[in-house]
This record gives C-alpha cells, structure tokens and sequence, in this order.
C-alpha cells in the first residue's frame, strides 16, 4: 500500500520504547522498518528521512552502538549534502537551503567533523547575510570557533548574534550561558561571573532553584569562584550543586533504564573531580570541604555499586535455572579467588 509518514512516526516511536526497556534487537526492528517506509514517502526525504536518520544515529551513539550508528549517519550526511548541491545551482536565495546546512552542521558536530561543521555554518552565515537575512546559525558557530580553540572569533559572532536577537524580540542577553564559558576561555573570570549569575537568575525564573540545571550552573559558578581566587565562596555554592546533583541522580535510578543511568555517569563524572580537587587543591586545611568530597566520593561509588547490583539483577531474571546456576558458580569462584588473594598478601 501507500506509505504512511504517521504509520513511520508510530514506529519510530515504538523503537524508542523498545531502546529504553532494554529491548535492542526489537527497537533496531522498528527504526529499520520507519526508516525504509519514510524514504518511500514521497517528498519526505529531506525534512522525514534526514532527521529521522539522525535521531536514530543519536540513540545508537548514546546507547554504545556506534556499528549502527555510523552508517545512519553516512545516508544522513549524503541526503544532506546532495540536496544542498541541487539548490545551490538551481535557487540560491531559497531561504531553506541554510535550514538544511544547519541540519547538515548539526550531523557534523555530532560525529567530531569540525572542520565540516565551521565550513558549512560559515557558508549558511554568508547566504543569510548575502540576501539581507538575520542568521539563526550565528550562536551554532561561535560554538564551533569555541571548540576548535578560537575564543575571540567565537565572542565576536556571539555579541552579533546577541544583538540581532535583541532587535527582534527585545530580549537582552539570552546566551549568557555562552558568554561565560567564552569569557572563562579568555581568563576574564570577572565577566564570566556576571554572566553565570545572569544565566542562574533565568533558570532559576525558568526551571526554579531546585533544578537540575540549576545545579550544574552552581557548579560551574563555583568553579569560577576557585579561577577567579575567591576559593571562600566556591565551597556553599559546590555543596549546593551537588546535593541537587544527588537528588538529580536518585530520579534517574528510580525511573531510568540502563542506558540512562550510563548516560548520567559519563556526563557528570566531572562532579567528583570537582569535589575531590577542591579540597585537595584550594581547600586543603578545611575540614568542610574534606568532608564535602568525602561525601561526594561515597555515596557515587554506592550509586555505582547500586546500578551493577540492579543490571545483575536483570540479567539474572533473564537466564535459564542452569544458567543462574553457572551465575552463582561463577560469583563463589570469584570471592574464593579474592580470599585467596587478601591471604597471599597477608603471608
């Protein structure tokens, strides 16, 4: 029959349910089955394939399956690319054409091509700028110059895209956030906390004080407290964060899958750092902050003690009585060996 771009989305989704219920083999099922349905949609190859394409390239990467992802996003950066080219010959001044290099950048960014991604926002930035256009891929790449380690090119685009911006809609510095970090690239950490206050000051009307991302933006300030040598007022401004941090994390064990729980520990692994070099290097004689990293390292090595339980549990359910048997075999094999250990280094 016909293909149907709702009966794809429905797929889609369906993936996504059997991804997040630790169902991998069915939720690749259902992306394969959306994905070959949406390319038989007439015109849906540009603004259904493509992002679609991405969006399932995402949730590979995210779910350690870069196999499966890599090629999503080779189709993805082909569809892309080819389509650019056509109306690059064909209308110039279609205001799509840097829509699509915007789609193209972000594919580029997320897979580390840099390069690409400064070269083709710059190109978008041009037509926009060519056909007397304000450009929304300004902040996209200043946040490029920022990564390849070009700070000052990166500020330069930022407060024109804050201007243009401003002239729109008569809000002031909506990239605060960005500010900051590129004022702390620049080492004027007294400008990056202006910034960093103005950017708790929107969350906090946006999201409220007990946020996640309130959180991590008391983290980042008090990080800023320690470059810009008021190491006194990092210390509330650290504990505060990471007991949000805490109570961010709690949420996720409860209510995540698997995945989830991962993705939480690879993007916040950077909190008990901060806690541990805060005291070791700044705070040394303080016996608040030794208890704050103290705190902070306990009770994330029983969080991870307390996922590896919960995934052996899961597996666990899955197997076969012999095979639980082999499971337990194994485990008093495994404490046997460490006693063997614990005794050999104690003679």
């Amino acid at each position: 029959g016909r293909p149907d771009a709702n009966l794809a989305g429905a797929l889609l989704s369906l993936g996504q349910l059997y991804w997040q219920s630790q169902q991998q083999e069915k939720a690749t099922v259902m992306f394969d089955r959306a994905l070959a349905m949406f390319a038989r949609v007439p015109g849906a190859q540009i603004f259904s394939t493509g992002p679609t394409l991405v969006s399932v390239a995402m949730t590979y990467r995210m779910g350690d399956r870069s196999e499966l992802a890599i090629p999503l996003e080779k189709r993805a950066r082909e569809l892309y690319t080819q389509e650019i080219a056509r109306l690059t010959k064909v209308k110039l001044d279609d205001s799509m054409l840097p829509v699509l290099m915007g789609y193209l950048r972000q594919l580029q960014g997320f897979t580390d091509d840099l390069a690409g991604a400064d070269q083709t926002m710059t190109a978008a930035l041009e037509l926009d700028r060519k056909f007397g256009r304000p450009s929304a891929w300004t902040p996209m790449l200043a946040q490029v110059k920022r990564i390849e380690g070009k700070p000052q090119e990166a500020l330069a685009l930022l407060e024109r895209a804050s201007a243009d911006f401003a002239k729109t809609s008569g809000i002031k510095n909506i990239y605060s956030s960005m500010f900051a970090d590129l004022y702390g690239d620049l080492g004027d950490y007294k400008r990056a906390q202006a910034e960093l206050e103005e950017y708790l000051a929107q969350l906090a009307k946006m999201r409220g004080k007990r946020s996640p991302d309130y959180g991590v933006g008391l983290l980042r300030l008090a990080l800023n407290d320690v470059r810009r040598g008021s190491v006194a007022d990092a210390e509330p401004r650290l504990a505060e964060g990471l007991e949000l941090a805490e109570r961010d994390l709690s949420a996720t064990l409860k209510s995540g899958t698997e995945s989830d729980h991962r993705a939480w520990f690879r993007r916040n692994g950077y909190q008990l750092d901060l806690a541990i070099s805060y005291q070791l290097d700044h705070a040394p004689q303080s016996a608040s902050a030794a208890r704050l990293a103290l705190t902070t390292l306990l009770r994330r090595k029983g969080r991870v003690l307390d996922v590896a339980a919960a995934s052996m549990a899961t597996i666990r359910a899955k197997l076969s009585p012999a095979d639980q048997q082999l499971l337990d075999e194994l485990a008093a094999a495994r404490g046997q060996l460490e006693k063997l250990k614990v005794a050999g280094t104690a003679n």
